[in-house]
C-alpha cells in the first residue's frame, strides 16, 4: 500500500491517499455524537468515504446533497456514505446520511 506523505507544521505528518488506496483505520464521532469506526463496516458493507474541509460552504453542501440524492442507490448497493470533516460533530448535521447501518 502506497501513501504520499505530506508534512504539515500544525498537524505533523499526514498521509495523502491516492485513488484506490485503502483508508487507514479510524473511529470518529458522527453528527449525533455516536462513534463510527471504519473497521466496523469491513466485510459487511461497501463504504464511500469522502473528505470535506468545512460545513455549510457551497461546494461541500453541493457534494453532500449529491450523495444524499443517491442514498437509495447506495443503500441498494449495500453501501454507506461517510463524510469526514475537521468540523465538530455538532456542526456536521447531515440527516439524510445518518443511517450508517
Amino acid at each position: 500500500m502506497r501513501h504520499d506523505v505530506e508534512h504539515s507544521p500544525t498537524n505533523g505528518l499526514k498521509y495523502m491517499l491516492q485513488p484506490g488506496n485503502p483508508a487507514p483505520s479510524f473511529s470518529l464521532p458522527n453528527q449525533v455524537e455516536q462513534n463510527i469506526a471504519l473497521a466496523s463496516f469491513k466485510g459487511e458493507k461497501n463504504v464511500v468515504l469522502y473528505f470535506y474541509p468545512k460545513d455549510d460552504t457551497s461546494g461541500c453542501t453541493l457534494e453532500a446533497n449529491q450523495f444524499s440524492a443517491l442514498i437509495d442507490q447506495f443503500t441498494a448497493a449495500n453501501t454507506v456514505v461517510i463524510g469526514v470533516s475537521k468540523e465538530t460533530p455538532a456542526k456536521a448535521i447531515r440527516p439524510s446520511l445518518t443511517n450508517t447501518r
